[in-house]
């Protein structure tokens, strides 16, 4: 994205935020919570869910960029080049493992029967089966790459009416597991959310409106679900169903997160609009390395695992700092290393 838009700056730090979110979500599950259970639902009500925000985005630039002159053959190359290929780099050491030392995934007839060739197929496919199962992300997000022209048949015929029969169907439906073959309804349960997208960039003008004026009882109105859902509800963190397109399962009826998460996306949205023209470098620079940080971290949060035999110690709060900024930190190494090495390349190959 082109951050020196000041347009859609607000959106770039909205991604860098996300990607952060994602990020401190797999890092918090890293510890035991025995002794801080109230604390680690906290974490799960703040930090669970976030890929939302990313989809939201997702979908906001889809409808922004695309929306005077679009050819789908551009589109997808452009995907291509700069989501899938470094989306393959970021995989192959988890590939790489699986191959050498197998995985769980494998060990059900017919899977543990598969050629090498057919098992590296099927976690380029479903990724969530992986050590670096946050790629789950793309494959599901490919299928509204491949969607495009229907959606973008909606937004020209300004058909945002969809939401409002899918925000109750992501409620209802809860979000699936995405360790096997989920993504279809993945994608389903998240479609709402990446059309909102759309649709925040479709009417931009008025939403930031609205957003500039009535962000104080906007956020209020979060505190109230979030703070409410914490206090009352005895299930905090993502609603999972273990079946494709299952609805309710075992944790409630509604999927309190996913309009928790809607809402903290407004909120963020509008905190950044109305703090916009400060300096804001070290976001800036997150925002910029969103894409290699999501791609790599968890692979420094493995290592972290293995160095310690795989032992969830129990939680402390500068540990977790910690194992954030390394998390953080070491991806940001491989944008910055990839950019000084290989300048006119990076972006295709980390991502940055």
């Amino acid at each position: 994205m082109n951050t020196k838009s000041v347009r859609l700056h607000e959106i770039h730090l909205l991604r860098g935020v996300a990607t952060l979110m994602i990020v401190a979500a797999h890092c918090y599950q890293f510890f035991s919570w025995t002794n801080h259970p109230f604390v680690e639902d906290v974490f799960k009500d703040v930090f669970d869910n976030s890929s939302l925000i990313f989809i939201f985005v997702a979908g906001f630039l889809f409808q922004y960029t695309e929306a005077r002159r679009f050819s789908y053959a551009e589109y997808f190359f452009r995907k291509t080049k700069n989501v899938f290929l470094p989306y393959v780099f970021a995989l192959i050491p988890a590939i790489a493992y699986v191959l050498l030392r197998g995985s769980p995934t494998f060990s059900d007839i017919p899977l543990r029967d598969f050629s090498p060739g057919a098992k590296i197929l099927y976690q380029l496919i479903y990724p969530g089966s992986t050590v670096n199962y946050a790629l789950w992300f793309i494959p599901v997000i490919a299928i509204y790459y491949f969607a495009a022209p229907l959606l973008k048949a909606i937004d020209q015929r300004h058909f945002y009416w969809f939401i409002a029969a899918l925000l109750p169907l992501s409620l209802l439906m809860h979000r699936p597991t995405y360790s096997q073959e989920h993504n279809l309804s993945l994608a389903l349960y998240f479609l709402s959310a990446y059309m909102f997208g759309m649709f925040c960039s479709r009417y931009r003008e008025l939403v930031f409106v609205l957003l500039d004026r009535h962000l104080v009882p906007l956020t209020v109105v979060f505190a109230v679900v979030f703070i409410g859902h914490l206090l009352l509800s005895g299930h905090h963190g993502k609603s999972q169903t273990h079946e494709p397109f299952e609805t309710q399962g075992g944790d409630g009826l509604i999927d309190w997160l996913y309009l928790q998460k809607l809402l903290m996306t407004m909120v963020l949205l509008g905190f950044f609009r109305r703090f916009r023209n400060r300096s804001a470098a070290a976001m800036d620079y997150l925002a910029g390395a969103s894409f290699t940080i999501f791609f790599y971290h968890l692979y420094v949060v493995y290592v972290v695992k293995w160095s310690m035999q795989f032992a969830a110690p129990e939680f402390r709060l500068d540990y977790l700092l910690l194992l954030f900024a390394l998390a953080i930190g070491v991806p940001c190494l491989i944008a910055f290393s990839a950019r000084k090495l290989f300048p006119l390349w990076s972006r295709q190959l980390v991502g940055a």
